[in-house]
């Protein structure tokens, strides 16, 4: 059975059938590897953002009104920890957690546009295209399944995933959009009013789903850039408290 590659390995596959010349090869490969990183960079800015949001407005109704700079930098440190996870098999169980727990009156249908202009369509597939994002952990997580050839295929682990994901997301997206029209805001339960429990709950239970996959999309960040770029340039023995390191300065990066 053919071994199966991380996103470097394949990289490098590519590279070793193409006959350009090096200088070629290596912008190839940075400039695959920067934008991969860049992107799921950003992704985790935004996670800390949307959990900020969230835990802000749970914590000024029931305690006091904090500053939302300060709920960014309390959450630098659990995501820190988390963050630490080195092996992307650990981090299965918190993915787990998170779509558990992904899983009010409504107004006619017919008050709501049903189609938009085609200049707001650009912003839309850019949101789509953030909902189903991790395109960069879908070779690593194939690359540390136990059985890799149950990943692909019609009835394989990425297309039920994707499946499942795309039916709760339309599901969300519509009945939002049903509810809140266009004064919907990038998160729905922004939108839920902040003195119904259930409204509250929602909230809390969506803003820790986006904490403990965290780690999920930096796993490609540090994976691309501490085992393609920095490794070699330490000793073996300081290698491990060096990458610990590492992975704590783009979590304080994500957060600043």
């Amino acid at each position: 059975m053919a071994a199966i590659m991380g996103v470097s390995e394949v990289i490098n596959s590519m590279q070793n059938e193409s006959d350009r010349n090096q200088l070629s090869k290596f912008l190839e490969r940075f400039t695959v590897n920067f934008f991969m990183c860049l992107y799921h960079f950003g992704v985790c800015c935004v996670y800390i953002l949307f959990i900020a949001d969230n835990l802000k407005q749970l914590g000024d109704a029931y305690y006091q009104q904090w500053s939302y700079d300060l709920y960014v930098i309390g959450l630098t440190g659990p995501l820190v920890s988390l963050f630490m996870i080195r092996s992307l098999k650990n981090l299965v169980p918190f993915s787990m957690l998170a779509n558990v727990m992904i899983i009010t009156d409504l107004p006619p249908l017919s008050d709501r546009k049903m189609f938009n202009t085609i200049r707001k369509y650009p912003l839309f597939f850019g949101t789509v295209l953030f909902s189903m994002e991790s395109v960069g952990v879908i070779i690593a997580i194939e690359h540390e399944m136990a059985n890799p050839k149950d990943y692909l295929g019609f009835t394989g682990i990425l297309s039920l995933a994707s499946l499942f994901t795309l039916i709760v997301y339309a599901g969300f997206g519509f009945v939002g959009y049903w509810r809140f029209g266009c004064q919907a805001y990038g998160s729905i339960t922004l939108n839920m009013p902040s003195d119904l429990l259930i409204s509250r709950l929602a909230k809390l239970l969506l803003a820790l789903s986006i904490f403990f996959t965290y780690a999920l999309q930096g796993y490609v960040v540090i994976d691309v850039l501490w085992h393609y770029y920095l490794e070699d340039m330490f000793e073996e023995e300081y290698r491990p408290i060096l990458e610990y390191n590492t992975r704590c300065a783009i979590v304080l990066s994500t957060g600043m």
